[in-house]
């Protein structure tokens, strides 16, 4: 019953925060949201089938709705690209990274070079192939529909809506790389399995590294600096051999930044390393095994992670 009350009193609260401090367009797009929050995600968080969805890995795309934003926060029906490299069906969440598209008057070298990566203009090559495809097949429909007197208002809405997607895609992409989060995979609408929207794509790997050295010189940079190292992929080399690699660190190294740093690269960073387990060993070592050792070690192993 109490809980009842407060129901109430909110959703008055709501009504009144609505009616009196919001535009139409963003009463309408909350309004949305509260609604597909309600009947969808809340009402499905239980028994949501997260393994039936395709296994998401480093630089796949994903539509999904970043719900209702608040200030500069990206929100809505968004794009964006998988930053995890090999991301379990088990898991429920993935990071990502959200995309804009690049406004019909501006140009890319015009964007904000600190927050965000120009990845190219129609990126979506597969999908944009699929549109046109389904385009050309919906308008000789039509026609067909219009010289044998039949209605085909139907056919005319899809057609429109396949034309503004093509239009979306076809614009250029810009990944806002201060806008990365953590992303339920109930909010994917896009792709769910074989076949559908976005479901072969894969960013190719030189603009990967371009987003994932931005990511990690914008939350970073002062290790990057002490370290003088230009790019996250320069710890690589090192690390690319299956035989087991010890390598000392300063001590500096294990300060809180610096480590967090390390496990932030060997989480998302790692095409390189994704034979391998990795552990942070009190004596400041680093040591790399070989992914069927046991991941037991002795009592001298402070921190452990994938």
């Amino acid at each position: 019953m109490i809980c009842l009350q407060i129901l109430i009193k909110c959703l008055y609260q709501l009504k009144d925060t609505i009616m009196s401090n919001m535009t139409l367009d963003k009463a309408e797009k909350l309004t949305f949201w509260i609604n597909e929050w309600g009947a969808d995600y809340l009402k499905n968080e239980s028994s949501f089938p997260y393994l039936d969805l395709l296994r998401y890995d480093r630089g796949c795309a994903v539509e999904a709705n970043l719900g209702f934003k608040i200030g500069s926060e990206q929100g809505g029906l968004h794009y964006c690209i998988v930053l995890d490299h090999k991301n379990a069906k088990s898991n429920k969440v993935l990071m990502v990274v959200p995309l804009e598209s690049l406004p019909n008057n501006q140009k890319p070298e015009s964007i904000d070079e600190n927050y965000e990566v120009f990845l190219g203009y129609g990126i979506f090559k597969d999908d944009i192939k699929k549109i046109e495809s389904s385009i050309i097949d919906i308008s000789s429909k039509i026609e067909v529909r219009k010289s044998n007197g039949l209605e085909f208002s139907r056919l005319e809405n899809t057609l429109s809506k396949l034309e503004k997607e093509l239009t979306k895609l076809q614009k250029g992409s810009v990944a806002q790389i201060g806008q990365i989060c953590a992303l339920s995979k109930m909010r994917i609408y896009n792709p769910r399995g074989m076949g559908d929207k976005f479901s072969t794509f894969k960013l190719d790997d030189d603009k990967m590294k371009e987003i994932e050295d931005k990511i990690a010189y914008l939350y970073f940079k002062r290790f990057l600096e002490k370290s003088n190292i230009t790019s996250c992929h320069d710890i690589y080399p090192e690390f690319c051999s299956k035989n087991m690699i010890k390598s000392s660190v300063s001590p500096a190294f294990m300060r809180t930044t610096e480590l967090y740093f390390l496990v932030y690269l060997c989480c998302i960073f790692r095409p390189y390393l994704w034979y391998c387990n990795i552990f942070l060993i009190w004596d400041v070592d680093i040591i790399l095994f070989p992914r069927s050792m046991p991941k037991t070690l002795s009592n001298d192993c402070k921190i452990s992670f994938l």
